[in-house]
């Protein structure tokens, strides 16, 4: 070893010792830094619960303290029924407003719960209108019959096991409600917000949904739904069964729908007379002297009735308007005005269906005067929009032949959220305040009316005119391309939609908004058809007349007569409608084509016919244009396409609501169990120590009187004692004293044998146990989102067959989820014709599947599921299908459990199928009901030839040789 190398060791220790001394305060540091980072969070963790603790117990108080304000209230000795008299109502009112924004979701039940009790929310009494109750539950049993709660905010509400006959709930807001085995039974919830709420196992029946949103409510596990009022409801993409809409007992009064939207989006029924305003109830009552559907305001109030439809009208102008029933005379500065009320028709209002149009026919017989007429819409917040239009009658004659001039606001659609109407006629300014304006109301609608409402779709919002070149924007709306750019320009380079949905288009990308090229053919169309064409010999008249043997040409009136006075031209027929364009052969010019060709495709007139060499057959032209136009017609009905996409999409979020609404039911439902048991837990231990107290306060009470008992005799003769010493009587003291030290000495043994009261000690075992399990129980309780499902095995199946025509997937223990896969592959396929999915696991979940596949699949002609799961449900899904389906000739359900609502249905959809052919049924433990429908079906079906239904089936003996009769005459 040299010496560099003993230096080198001489030097490591002292390195050695500098690395650890720096290391130790590191280490030290960081032990620190995590201890405080941890003490802070302790800390924290610490005041959150203190401060939990602490609203808890001021919740506590408020509510304690409300219970025992309004008690003490509702009995003081006043001689007034506190329940009855209004002022006493308006203190609890104010109390419980006040007190219910302060408490927790449990604490707000007690409340609602004590209210009941205490008569004070029975029977319209106290209202509530505008309290949070949101999220409260009332899991029962509860008998809550009479409950009125109208105007409450109560979304997310429960109720399980409740009885609400006649309750109320009008007006108020109850999305995500879930009644849940519970009665609504003549109950009122009138303009009440009900949106995704579930009926699951609950009786619905006289119930009153006059005017609520019941948008994705779900009614289908419902246990009676009959005789309800949906009167103006919004039931879009509302759950029912067949029998549920129709109501499914006969006996009972029908649900209505009456001005209600209907889940597929359509309007049930809308009564005619309020339509449309223009035939509402602006004519009622206008026949006597004094109209009483007419309010009378301004200055001089003089309003009479007159019969101008006995007027001269030799000088009257009407246009094309009909007198209406109501006719009147005004006088100077008076206006008349009539509201009507839109509430029951608000549904179709919001949606935007509703139009109005007003007409009159006016006149005033003071020239300078002006008329108006106007029609203004008040919203539910009161705000009123409106129009008025104006009508002067200058230069009229002053004479009984004055000029009424028809008077019109053209169809209009309705201002969303009207709920009244107002009309009012009236006069700005009269000169001659003796004299009036006459009024006859009109109910004609013209054509050029009915235009406008369909300008209205096909008009650019921006310049009111018909769209030139029209662009669409990403959020599907449409303007013209010159708007866009003149408002991008004045807008510092950017283009926000005037919808305000939240688009806007810089001006650098205005260019590259694509065409709406289906309005702009529209509108090509609708500007073409009202083109004006005109005379072919004069040029200047508009042609009324057209004539074919004069090529086609159109002529004013007074040409065509002119023209056709000639004796070569006599024979000619004239035509009112443009007849269609003649197109002459270009090898003879003077000859029409008029055949066709179908194998080459080409047009000839007679003479080429003549001419033509190959042996192809030709027809006419219009021949030929029928056959074009049915196939085409028919390609385009067949096509997927066809289907509004919109009908899918629905359908997709209907299925996840419903899964998800499920999904959340089930997990309020666990939670409110848990909340219960955790209750009647706390419930059952609080009993136990009031047990124990009650054994400890009864020892207690029972040692107190045996020890004041001693107490007052001892008190007793230490005064007697007393008393005779201040008498100052010492012989008497003598004579006495020896009774009292005897009573002293008996009071001392009494004293030692006396026993003080055993306590009975206890302890409450489990609670920090029940604290940790809860934590590590809720701590399970996780959201985890399951991938999608997977089975490349069957793809790869069903890949290695798509060219063939026949998909034989038997015997594969496929489940729902394989069928999704299996319905995807027979939407997009243009081959397969015959499916086999027999003895498989498939329910009603995957029939649906199938069934929504066939709307789009116009191959399938066979389809074979024997030995499945698919039951009644199942075969309801079909059922729908076979309504509009085309190409399915034979239909294999044998051995599922299908049973006899399931061949009801079939059976239902059989009367209008004219595709099937053959439907095997057999083992299916369908009875007599299901087996007499299916007769009764094929006695309208005129296409079935097969029916397979015996084999296992429990069909009477009678019933079955009537249907063995049926099936010889289909053979």
């Amino acid at each position: 070893m040299d010496v560099h190398e003993k230096k080198i060791l001489r030097k490591r220790p002292g390195w050695c010792k500098i690395v650890i001394s720096t290391l130790i305060p590191c280490i030290l540091g960081i032990f620190t830094i995590i201890f405080t980072l941890q003490q802070q969070n302790l800390s924290k963790q610490q005041q959150a619960q203190q401060h939990w603790h602490q609203l808890d117990s001021q919740r506590q108080q408020s509510f304690t303290t409300y219970i025992d304000d309004i008690s003490e209230h509702l009995t003081q000795p006043s001689g007034i029924d506190p329940v009855t008299n209004k002022t006493s109502l308006l203190y609890i009112r104010t109390k419980t407003l006040t007190v219910l924004r302060t408490l927790d979701v449990e604490r707000k039940k007690y409340v609602v719960l004590f209210l009941y009790e205490s008569g004070l929310i029975r029977d319209s009494r106290l209202d509530l209108s505008g309290a949070d109750l949101n999220n409260v539950q009332l899991i029962g049993p509860y008998i809550l019959n009479n409950l009125t709660l109208a105007g409450v905010f109560w979304s997310n509400a429960t109720f399980v096991d409740c009885h609400l006959k006649n309750a109320i709930f009008d007006r108020s807001v109850m999305n995500n409600a879930h009644f849940i085995r519970s009665t609504l039974e003549s109950a009122s919830l009138a303009e009440a917000v009900l949106n995704n709420t579930d009926f699951t196992e609950t009786t619905v029946i006289y119930v009153n949904f006059t005017g609520a949103l019941l948008i994705e409510a779900n009614f289908l596990k419902a246990e009676v739904v009959q005789g309800i009022k949906f009167t103006n409801s919004d039931l879009f993409g509302a759950h029912f069964t067949k029998e549920q809409f129709n109501g499914q007992r006969t006996t009972i009064v029908p649900n209505t729908f009456d001005h209600g939207r209907l889940p597929n989006g359509t309007f049930g029924k809308i009564d005619a007379r309020k339509n449309l305003i223009q035939n509402g109830d602006a004519e009622k009552n206008c026949s006597t002297k004094n109209p009483g559907s007419w309010l009378i305001v301004s200055f001089n109030r003089t309003l009479y009735t007159l019969d101008v439809r006995n007027i001269s009208v030799m000088n009257m102008t009407f246009g094309g308007f009909d007198r209406g029933n109501c006719s009147f005379s005004v006088q100077a500065k008076t206006r008349v005005s009539q509201i009507i009320d839109l509430r029951l028709y608000s549904v179709l209002i919001d949606a935007g269906q509703a139009v109005f149009s007003a007409s009159a026919l006016i006149g005033c017989d003071v020239p300078g005067n002006v008329a108006y007429l106007s029609v203004s819409m008040q919203r539910s917040d009161a705000l009123i929009q409106g129009q008025r239009l104006f009508l002067s009658s200058d230069n009229t004659k002053l004479d009984s032949a004055f000029v009424m001039q028809p008077y019109e606001i053209r169809v209009q659609r309705v201002i969303k959220g009207t709920r009244r109407v107002i009309i009012n006629f009236g006069v700005e300014t009269l000169p001659l305040p003796d004299l009036h304006i006459r009024i006859d109301m009109a109910t004609t609608i013209t054509e050029e009316e009915q235009d406008e409402l369909f300008k209205d779709v096909l008009t650019c919002v921006i310049c009111s005119d018909y769209y030139s070149d029209p662009r669409l924007l990403p959020c599907s709306h449409t303007f013209c391309f010159k708007c866009i750019k003149q408002a991008t320009e004045s807008n510092n380079g950017a283009f926000p939609c005037p919808f305000r949905d939240g688009t806007t288009i810089q001006k650098t990308d205005i260019t590259t908004l694509p065409n709406n090229r289906a309005v702009r053919d529209i509108v090509e169309k609708v500007l073409e058809s009202k083109a004006i064409i005109q005379c072919n010999e004069c040029e200047k008249q508009a042609a009324k007349v057209w004539c074919r043997d004069c090529h086609n040409n159109g002529f004013c009136q007074e040409c065509y007569q002119v023209l056709h006075q000639k004796r070569t031209l006599k024979d000619h027929q004239p035509s009112d409608s443009k007849p269609p364009k003649i197109y002459h052969c270009s090898d003879h010019p003077g000859r029409e084509l008029e055949y066709w060709c179908p194998a080459n495709d080409k047009i000839y007139c007679s003479n080429c016919l003549a001419d033509k060499k190959d042996t192809h057959k030709c027809e006419l032209i219009t021949d030929g244009i029928k056959k074009i136009a049915n196939r085409v017609t028919q390609a385009y009905n067949m096509h997927p396409f066809s289907i509004d996409p919109k009908i899918e999409i629905e359908k997709m979020f209907t299925e996840y609501k419903k899964v998800t609404n499920s999904k959340r039911a089930n997990v309020a439902e666990v939670f409110a169990s848990v909340r219960k048991m955790i209750d009647d837990c706390e419930k059952s231990t609080n009993e136990k120590l009031s047990t124990v107290d009650d054994k400890n306060k009864k020892q207690i009470i029972e040692y107190e009187m045996i020890i004041l008992s001693k107490w007052r005799r001892y008190r007793e003769q230490w005064v007697l004692f007393k008393q005779t010493m201040d008498t100052g009587d010492y012989v008497k003291v003598l004579q006495e004293y020896k009774n009292h030290e005897e009573n002293l000495t008996q009071m001392k043994q009494e004293w030692s044998m006396l026993k003080s009261p055993t306590i009975i000690e206890y302890k409450i075992e489990g609670l920090d146990e029940l604290r940790t399990s809860l934590k590590q129980v809720m701590a399970q309780v996780i959201v985890i989102e399951q991938p999608p499902y997977d089975n490349t095995k069957l793809e790869s199946c069903i890949a290695q067959q798509e060219n063939n025509s026949d998909l034989n997937l038997n015997n594969r223990k496929l489940n729902d989820a394989d069928i999704m896969i299996v319905a995807q592959a027979l939407r997009i396929s243009q081959t397969i014709t015959t499916v086999h999915l027999g003895n498989n696991l498939i329910t009603a979940a995957g029939a649906k599947h199938i069934a929504n596949a066939l709307r789009y699949n116009t191959n399938l002609t066979t389809l074979d599921l024997w030995n499945n799961q698919i039951g009644a449900d199942g075969a309801q899904h079909f059922a729908e299908i076979l309504r509009s389906n085309r190409t399915l000739t034979s239909l294999g359900l044998n051995t599922n459990d299908i049973k006899d609502q399931g061949a009801q249905a079939l059976a239902d959809a059989l009367r209008n199928n004219k595709a099937l052919t053959e439907l095997y049924m057999a083992d299916n433990r369908i009875g007599d009901p299901g087996a007499q429908a299916l007769r009764d079906a094929l006695r309208n079906n005129t296409t079935i030839v097969k029916l397979q239904l015996f084999q296992s089936n429990q069909i009477s003996a009678t019933l079955r040789k009537k249907l063995e009769t049926e099936e010889q005459r289909l053979h």
